[in-house]
């Protein structure tokens, strides 16, 4: 049976070997893999996981996903992941995340969008239907990160790269993991990613990529220190981002 969803959920985390790319900073996917951990740790707080909602037939499908780095956290360092959920607006369900360092000064901030969809025919549900797990709602402001917009994409967009779906990307839902599209950020970037840190980017996530597709690349400059990528497989558009960065 299910219980209460706690209001909000903190979970204590290392920045391991795993997670840090060669600059000893954590990683884009890092982040995104840590959130998805994160609230699915809330949820399990209430009894409401994945494998409860799935009996139900329905799930939740990220959409969006929007970060800020004030600073970003180093190898070895201990920080504590906070959640809460703000409920839905329209269609979409929004959840924030603040990395606290242990000084307690927030070093990342975060926005989600989620929709929730039917597991088998992936049509997107009302979210009353999910009334009965009783989750809780955080009204107010989010905090210092805004929710994830309209992606406007530059006039100019030129090729990037191919990038094959392979087995060790595909998740428990059948297909690429979508913490794996924050790496796409720096693996694409114009000019590579030397002497560049990435200090904003959101990604939208416009359609699964199964194993074996291969994902055709497109990036421009939309700005000063700004990027933008697209992604697009034989089926249609699968994803784009955005991303902020500054010299070091």
């Amino acid at each position: 049976m299910n219980g209460k969803v706690p209001k909000n959920y903190r979970y204590p985390i290392v920045v391991n070997t795993f997670d840090a790319d060669q600059d000893r900073r954590l990683r884009l996917s890092a982040i995104l893999k840590y959130q998805q951990e994160v609230g699915e740790r809330h949820l399990k707080e209430g009894n409401v996981g994945y494998a409860v909602m799935y009996e139900d037939g329905m799930a939740f499908v990220l959409s969006k996903a929007s970060s800020i780095i004030h600073r970003y956290p180093l190898l070895g360092e201990e920080l504590t992941v906070f959640t809460q959920s703000y409920g839905a607006r329209g269609v979409r369900f929004f959840r924030c995340y603040t990395f606290f360092d242990n000084s307690g000064a927030p070093v990342i901030e975060s926005v989600s969008a989620f929709v929730l969809v039917d597991v088998e025919n992936h049509k997107i549900l009302r979210p009353d239907r999910v009334d009965s797990y009783q989750l809780p709602i955080e009204n107010g402001e989010l905090w210092g990160c805004p929710l994830p917009g309209k992606l406007h994409p530059p006039a100019e967009m030129r090729p990037c790269g191919h990038r094959e779906i392979r087995y060790s990307d595909i998740d428990y839902n059948g297909h690429l993991n979508n913490t794996v599209y924050a790496d796409f950020i720096g693996d694409y970037m114009p000019g590579g990613m030397e002497g560049k840190t990435i200090n904003r980017f959101q990604i939208g996530f416009l359609g699964e990529a199964r194993l074996g597709e291969t994902l055709e690349i497109t990036g421009g400059v939309s700005g000063p220190g700004q990027m933008f990528l697209a992604g697009r497989h034989g089926r249609g558009a699968c994803f784009e981002a955005f991303c902020e960065y500054s010299q070091r």
